[in-house]
């Protein structure tokens, strides 16, 4: 099976506390947790639900 990283957000702390947290590629400065959880139907729109909720507003484009 595949192990795919995930941001960490409030979301994915709280539903993933039990996920191993690595670097996704050398000299990265951010820890993301490693999701494998594909089979669990329930955790995954919870997840993304909740993950695009916490999203930041879309900034205006400046004027040119």
């Amino acid at each position: 099976m595949f192990d795919y990283p995930l941001k960490r957000t409030p979301t994915s702390d709280r539903l993933l506390a039990d996920s191993e947290l690595r670097y996704p590629y050398e000299e990265s400065k951010t820890l993301m947790h490693v999701f494998d959880g594909f089979d669990d139907k329930d955790l995954i729109p919870e997840l993304l639900n909740g993950m695009y909720a916490e999203l930041p507003e879309k900034k205006p484009k400046k004027a040119k």
